[in-house]
């Protein structure tokens, strides 16, 4: 497990004075690549061999966000690395040891200049923890399918602002973006699946799905009908 603490900054807030949804995000994803960097394999070493980590899916659960100001601790670790493929939990934890949020992932090693996935290198086994079992959560949605009619939202252009490492969009993004076609809502279940990489210019369409639990599904597509990628929320509080 490795893990790192922070406070909440108020760059990080929504109106409330609560961590955002993106700040929630953007923590998991900062923890994943410390400890890349710890385990000298980070993006010097990745840049060398010309790869990344992409994910491809989340399993989110949200129990509250924690206020402005407020000490945590992030952690990650790796259950499953092996083939083409590393499945990592995360979690966001109080002072005490309660946890804000839990979080489950599938990521695929890929190879920026072949534009494919690969097998996991041998030096990324180092992630794995045969110590640190995976957390309780469902298992990971195999797919997501939207039914029904959609409401359309706004289309998105993807600026350079939006852009990581990869030259991809950053994959927090996604899920803050559909998110926001949903205004003045929090889920406190999100589930995720990425089916294809938004770069610079790319335009998204949000088609907005009602689920029959109350929640709602966004298919992030293109205007002509491919998919970015769909995330569903559920258990939304107003706010």
């Amino acid at each position: 497990m490795y893990s790192f603490t922070s406070r909440i900054r108020y760059s990080e807030i929504d109106k409330d004075a609560h961590l955002s949804l993106l700040g929630c995000m953007n923590y998991l994803q900062d923890c994943g690549t410390f400890q890349a960097e710890h385990l000298g394999i980070g993006l010097d070493h990745m840049h060398k061999f010309h790869y990344g980590w992409i994910v491809g899916t989340w399993h989110i659960e949200i129990d509250q966000t924690p206020l402005f100001g407020e000490p945590i601790t992030i952690s990650t670790w790796a259950y499953g690395v092996k083939g083409f493929s590393g499945k990592r939990n995360f979690t966001i934890e109080d002072k005490d040891g309660h946890a804000f949020l839990k979080a489950d992932s599938l990521w695929f090693p890929f190879d920026l200049k072949a534009q494919k996935v690969i097998r996991v290198p041998k030096s990324d086994l180092a992630y794995l923890d045969p110590e640190t079992p995976r957390l309780d959560l469902p298992p990971l949605p195999r797919t997501i399918k939207p039914k029904g009619i959609p409401t359309q939202g706004r289309p998105i252009v993807v600026s350079e602002a939006l852009l990581d490492t990869n030259d991809h969009m950053n994959n927090a993004y996604y899920i803050s973006l559909a998110q926001a076609a949903l205004p003045n809502r929090l889920p406190h279940v999100i589930e995720v699946q990425y089916r294809r990489a938004a770069t610079l210019d790319d335009t998204m369409v949000p088609d907005i799905y009602n689920t029959p639990q109350g929640g709602h599904i966004v298919d992030l597509r293109d205007p002509y009908g491919t998919t970015y990628a769909v995330i569903h929320f559920e258990r939304e509080e107003a706010l």
